[in-house]
């Protein structure tokens, strides 16, 4: 399995060696696994519990290439087990302990394993977010009164809306995301329906970056405004995101050809105003880049005729002092060997202990 612990938006992927466990039952291995295929038709082999933790904890990266049959739940139960006796250790027995450890032979690789775990067993963002959590906390994105305490009944979700048209060609921030364009009051409206069923902290900080991105966006005339947000409970509680409909069309549906240096430079602006602005943008393609057209579609132009544009999303973008607080928190990990009993060491040693005990065997591929 290829797992990609640098999580940083603007960070190359480092691709990690395949982690094969051989605590997996072997012969019952047929019977528990299902294959799925990827873009380069090779195959990943994991069954369906063990693949539902890999798309909590690792997300994207479950799907690669190789082959891997890891049981997760056995390596956390191990890991939690260590973790709880180490803390538990004096500071002279965590000495000894790792002087004992740092004699057993050296498993090949085993740093970059370490690195890699560290990333996989994350508990805290593994934790599901309360509905009222995130009831009270989209407030601060609102342009109406609603109060903090009101949710929308089945009746109101989007029953207010005409028009109602759902859009296929999905975007979404996550999975389980719908899109539609609906019209109020003569008005047309861009609707993202995200289910909060069980919402996890990693997805839900990434829609609460999203919607922070976008708030800053929108005052720069860089994407549409959110119009409202608010949660409905119809089929399950689902966070409803209403923007205003931008009349255009992406660039992946227009003759590129046709675009003149002035338009260039226009989108070349649009992404200056973004850094000028601390939106720090990850990779930006032609889906993302939509013409403004009018109402008789055709392009909206600039007092020097060039054409105009607006950022469909900012999926992938970071605020500035986010990404700096990162880069921080990393270097301070790295020195935190100055401290005697640090988290970090304490992990890392945990690892270390079960790699070398060969409590939870890897191989390298």
């Amino acid at each position: 399995m290829n797992i990609q612990p640098n999580k940083d938006l603007l960070t190359p992927h480092v691709e990690a060696p395949t982690l094969n466990s051989k605590n997996v039952n072997r012969s019952k291995k047929n019977n528990m696994t299902k294959t799925i295929k990827n873009t380069t038709n090779t195959r990943f082999n994991v069954s369906k519990k063990e693949r539902n933790i890999c798309r909590r904890q690792m997300k994207n990266s479950c799907f690669k290439t190789n082959k891997s049959f890891i049981d997760f739940k056995k390596l956390i139960d191990i890991y939690q087990k260590e973790l709880k006796s180490l803390k538990k250790l004096k500071q002279t027995e965590i000495d000894l302990l790792e002087t004992k450890i740092n004699n057993l032979e050296i498993v090949d690789g085993e740093q970059l394993i370490i690195n890699n775990l560290s990333s996989l067993i994350d508990i805290e963002n593994d934790k599901s977010v309360s509905v009222n959590k995130i009831k009270k906390d989209i407030t601060k994105f609102k342009k109406t009164n609603i109060k903090v305490n009101d949710i929308y009944t089945d009746s109101k979700c989007l029953n207010s809306y005409e028009n109602q048209k759902e859009i296929t060609d999905n975007d979404s921030w996550d999975d389980s995301s719908k899109n539609y364009e609906g019209s109020k009051n003569g008005k047309k409206y861009f609707i993202k329906v995200i289910n909060i069923e069980n919402m996890r902290e990693y997805n839900y900080k990434k829609i609460q970056d999203n919607l922070k991105m976008y708030k800053i966006a929108h005052k720069h005339d860089i994407v549409a405004e959110i119009h409202d947000i608010f949660v409905c409970n119809q089929d399950g509680y689902k966070l409803y995101i209403v923007n205003e409909f931008i009349k255009g069309q992406s660039l992946n549906n227009y003759d590129t050809k046709l675009l003149t240096p002035g338009d260039i430079e226009n989108i070349e602006a649009l992404v200056t105003k973004c850094f000028k602005n601390k939106i720090v943008l990850g990779w930006i393609d032609e889906k993302n880049i939509m013409l403004l057209h009018d109402e008789k579609n055709k392009p909206i132009l600039d007092k020097n005729k060039n054409k105009i544009f607006k950022l469909l999303n900012l999926n992938r973008s970071t605020h500035a002092d986010d990404l700096m607080e990162k880069e921080k928190k990393k270097v301070l990990d790295s020195i935190q060997w100055l401290q005697e009993k640090s988290e970090n060491k304490i992990q890392s040693l945990c690892f270390k202990k079960i790699i070398r005990e060969k409590q939870f065997e890897f191989i390298l591929k």
